[in-house]
C-alpha cells in the first residue's frame, strides 16, 4: 500500500472518521506521562490530564529510547525489552527543487539513483523523485546530525557543490536552475522523532505476529524497480517479496529435480 498525497491525508481521514463516531480528539498536546490508575490509564499532557481505557502509542523508537515520555514501571518493564531489540537509523532528506527543463535537457528518467562515495561519507541521490522535478539527497549517520544543525546557506552551497561533482548523469549547473528553496527534514534532531527509520535487530525474538517456523525476509528500502516511494517501507516490502519469491522458486525447482515434489494439484 502507498499513501498518495502524503501521510497527512491518511491522518486527516482517520481523524475525520473517529470524530464521525463522536471520538474526543484533542490536538497539539505534549504528552508527558502515561500511568495506570486502577483499570484505566491517566495521560498527563502540558495542558491537562486525560483518562482513557486504552492508550495507543505511535512514538518513534528514538523518542521512546530517549525517555522523553515517562511510563509507569509496569509499562516500562514490558517496553524496554522490546526497545533493546530495535535500532533507529539517523537519516536526513534534502529536497532540491529544480526546473523541469533541467532534467529534460539531460534526459534523466524518473526515479534514477546515483551514489557518490567520498572518503568519509557516501551520498545517495534520487533524481526526479516520483516523477517530480526534484533531487532528493540522503544524509545518514553523523552527517545527518551535521546537516540538520548547520546553517541553511552552508548546506545549500555544499549540496550544490555535491551535484556539480556527479559525473553520470551530468548534474552540473544545478545552482543556476533552482526553482525555490531547499527543504531539509529534521528527523534526527527533532525530539518527537530522533530517528528516521527503525527496525528489529537481526536474531531478535519477538512475539506475534512472527512465530517460530516463519522465515522472514528483510527488504531493502532502495529498490530500482519500484516507481513509487522507493525509499520508504513500500520499497522494503517489495524487495523482500521479490527476494522471497526468487528463493522459494529456486527451492521448489530443486525439490522437483530431487523427485520430492509430485505434479498433482495437492502438491502445489
Amino acid at each position: 500500500m502507498h499513501s498518495q498525497d502524503g501521510i497527512e491525508k491518511l491522518i486527516a481521514a482517520m481523524t475525520n472518521e473517529a470524530r464521525h463516531y463522536k471520538a474526543d480528539i484533542q490536538l497539539r498536546r505534549l504528552v508527558q506521562t502515561v500511568k495506570k490508575a486502577g483499570k484505566h490509564f491517566v495521560v498527563v499532557t502540558d495542558k491537562d490530564t486525560v483518562e482513557a481505557d486504552y492508550v495507543l502509542s505511535t512514538l518513534s523508537v528514538g523518542a521512546l529510547k530517549s525517555h522523553g515520555v515517562r511510563f509507569d514501571k509496569s509499562a516500562r518493564s514490558q517496553l524496554d525489552p522490546v526497545l533493546a531489540g530495535m535500532t533507529a537509523a539517523k537519516m536526513t532528506k534534502i529536497f532540491v527543487p529544480l526546473r523541469p527543463e533541467f532534467f529534460a535537457e539531460r534526459n534523466i528518467a524518473p526515479d534514477t539513483f546515483v551514489t557518490i562515495y567520498e572518503q568519509r561519507h557516501a551520498w545517495l541521490l534520487h533524481l526526479r523523485t516520483d516523477g517530480k522535478p526534484l533531487v532528493t539527497i540522503f544524509a545518514s549517520g553523523a552527517m545527518s546530525d551535521l546537516v540538520e544543525k548547520s546553517h541553511y546557506a552552508d548546506i545549500e552551497n555544499q549540496m550544490l557543490d555535491l551535484l556539480d561533482r556527479v559525473g553520470e548523469p551530468d548534474l552540473t549547473g544545478a545552482r543556476n536552475n533552482l526553482e525555490g528553496r531547499f527543504h531539509i527534514t529534521d528527523w534526527t534532531t527533532n525530539p518527537n522523532f530522533l530517528a528516521a527509520y527503525s527496525a528489529m535487530l537481526p536474531g531478535v525474538k519477538r512475539r506475534n505476529p512472527l512465530v517460530i517456523g516463519n522465515l522472514v525476509f528483510a527488504g531493502e528500502a532502495f529498490v530500482q524497480d519500484l516507481k513509487k516511494s522507493p525509499s520508504q517501507m513500500t520499497g522494503a516490502w517489495e524487495s523482500g517479496r521479490i527476494a522471497g519469491k526468487k528463493i522459494l522458486t529456486k527451492l521448489a525447482l530443486e525439490a522437483r529435480r530431487a523427485g520430492k515434489v509430485g505434479s498433482g494439484p495437492q502438491s502445489s
